[in-house]
């Protein structure tokens, strides 16, 4: 069972940047609001009302722990459905060996920096302050 949700998680990790809106930074846009390419004070200050009122689930101006941890549930439920969605090309609720194989195969295309079919070390996506292979901080 740990091995399947390894898998899983790695898939999932591959196919992410295929949900990254049309944006010069994906990460942007769900702040520029107004699609300039640029986040304004104001942006910034809208995205983290928002957010916070998503943890705030009782509403009553304070997020507690038990909030806290329901609202990410409720985000890793979310994105775990929309990866689904995304993925499921026929519509029909499940994922076939064909749509399962295809999650990660943009990511692996965009990892693989020199076009070769494989994935050095370097190549393979780590923490801040990693090194390749999972060593510690350099």
């Amino acid at each position: 069972m740990k091995n399947v949700l390894i898998a899983a998680s790695l898939l999932a990790a591959l196919s992410l940047p295929a949900f990254a809106a049309d944006h010069p930074r994906p990460g942007m846009a769900a702040l520029d609001k107004d699609g300039d390419g640029m986040v304004s004070q104001a942006e910034r200050e809208q995205a983290r009302s928002e957010r916070f009122k998503q943890f705030d689930l009782n509403n009553d101006g304070a997020i507690g722990f038990e909030e806290m941890q329901t609202a990410r549930e409720n985000q890793r439920q979310e994105r775990a459905r929309k990866m689904f969605e995304a993925q499921d090309k026929n519509g029909d609720g499940k994922l076939d060996a064909s749509e399962f194989g295809a999650m990660g195969e943009k990511g692996f295309e965009r990892m693989d920096r020199n076009h070769d079919g494989m994935l050095t070390p370097e190549e393979m996506p780590r923490p801040e302050g990693k090194r390749p292979c999972g060593g510690g901080p350099r």
